[in-house]
């Protein structure tokens, strides 16, 4: 269960928060390790900019890391927009990462519990959480959690329509 400030501690001994904008340089670091699994470069200015945005306005979305004792394990990052299609806010796994040591250990799981925790106080209920089927351990992780997973999409919750 998560504090007032998105605080929590999980069995698996992951401490999960919300991230701040101190935290821009991790989550760089923590990106650019993500992408290299992929092959991926990163523009670590532009991968900052980013993240400064959207941690400057939680009506974008959110990010939290999970550490354990020694180090940071990983993070996760939703994203937030308005869908015409569903009449509410539609919210998004952007991105999950885990590091290698920490993997298998809960720690997905309980960055994606976060979200969903997020999504319900936003005024929406944590439906399904979909996923890239090449993400393998994500979609792990999330039929783990306590959010469905949905293989090939990528929205966690959408707000109720009013009218149906």
């Amino acid at each position: 269960m998560a504090s007032a400030d998105g605080e929590r501690s999980t069995a698996a001994a992951f401490h999960i928060a919300l991230a701040s904008s101190p935290e821009v340089p991790l989550l760089v670091e923590l990106m650019r390790e993500f992408y290299a699994e992929s092959g991926y470069p990163l523009d670590g200015d532009w991968a900052a900019q980013s993240f400064r945005a959207l941690l400057a306005d939680a009506s974008l979305g959110s990010a939290w890391t999970a550490r354990d004792r020694r180090e940071t394990a990983g993070y996760v990052v939703l994203t937030v927009r308005y869908a015409l299609e569903h009449g509410g806010l539609e919210g998004w796994i952007d991105d999950l990462f885990v590091r290698a040591a920490h993997r298998r250990r809960g720690c997905a799981t309980a960055l994606v519990d976060a979200v969903a925790d997020d999504c319900r106080r936003r005024g929406g209920p944590a439906r399904a959480l979909r996923i890239s089927r090449r993400r393998a351990s994500a979609s792990s992780a999330a039929s783990a959690s306590s959010v469905p997973c949905v293989a090939g999409r990528g929205c966690p919750w959408r707000s109720p329509r009013r009218d149906v």
